[in-house]
């Protein structure tokens, strides 16, 4: 009985501080809201392992574009040092923008949208310029360093027949998908 007592006076308590202090909405960031137009722009066929290999090439790029600005941590791939005064919100959305257009560039016009609406949230200046433009050179660096890593190498696969082996996938006969990705270079581990 004095259990349940002290349970009801907890759940009364907790519910009181809420009514109290009511809690504020998150507020999303430009790194936040590039990974929600990230997957929405790659959420497409053929799979889920093409979609994480774009999203960590635009992680990538967005890494080292904050880490341009405030220096505090090593470089994913390209080291370079941002001018003071930087808008990192614009320099965020570039970065991003600047990727998923080489990786997806179906999604071109509503990337384009996507960008014009987090750049119209900041002030016009040469800190948004020059965000810009930073975010912009670290895409391309990235995109073009990963365009080598063999993800879009042609592998043929022989068939073997047996039990716990490949078959062919009806109705279409699809072949396995992507025998290649074995051998593409990894982002992290050598």
């Amino acid at each position: 009985m004095a259990r349940n007592g002290i349970l009801q006076i907890l759940t009364a308590s907790a519910l009181t501080t809420l009514c109290v202090f009511p809690i504020e909405h998150a507020q999303a960031d430009a790194v936040t809201d590039w990974n929600v137009i990230a997957l929405n722009a790659t959420a497409v066929p053929p799979n889920s392992i093409l979609q994480s290999r774009t999203l960590a090439i635009v992680h990538g790029a967005i890494y080292d574009t904050v880490r341009a600005v405030d220096r505090k941590n090593g470089a994913y791939a390209i080291d370079v040092a941002a001018p003071a005064g930087i808008s990192v919100e614009a320099a965020v959305a570039a970065a991003a923008h600047g990727s998923l257009v080489r990786l997806a560039p179906a999604e071109r016009p509503r990337l384009d949208a996507a960008l014009n609406v987090s750049l119209s949230k900041i002030a016009e200046g040469q800190a948004k310029t020059d965000g810009i433009a930073l975010g912009g050179q670290i895409a391309e660096e990235i995109v073009a360093l990963r365009s080598t890593d063999g993800a879009d190498a042609k592998v043929a696969f022989p068939l073997k027949p047996g039990a716990g082996l490949y078959q062919l996938t009806p109705p279409q006969l699809l072949s396995a998908i992507l025998p290649q990705w074995g051998a593409v270079t990894p982002f992290v581990l050598r």
